[in-house]
């Protein structure tokens, strides 16, 4: 069973995590991510966190539904991170579908 105590690798999550989750471009302009353990373990973490159905989770899908702009700022990055960790799934994840 997953618990809050399990989001520790939350706190783990550092800039270089962050820039491997977002995309970049190949030299034919094809969206692709770096993958390393710890970029991983982020997309994982941010992928539990959000599937939790918590205020979170509530939040960020009323923004999304009403298109409200004023919570651009403050889900906004966590939603970016959240969309590019769907997009570019853990490794793991994609080997699994494999």
């Amino acid at each position: 069973m997953n618990t809050w105590a399990d989001l520790i690798s939350w706190l783990n999550i550092t800039d270089q995590d962050i820039q491997e989750i977002l995309p970049k471009k190949d030299q034919n302009a094809k969206d692709y991510a770096d993958h390393s353990q710890s970029s991983d373990s982020a997309r994982r973490a941010i992928l539990k966190l959000y599937s939790y159905e918590s205020p979170l989770y509530k939040a960020i899908n009323l923004a999304n539904q009403t298109r409200d702009p004023q919570h651009i700022a403050t889900l906004g990055p966590f939603s970016k991170l959240l969309s590019c960790a769907v997009r570019f799934p853990p490794q793991t994840n994609v080997d699994i579908q494999k």
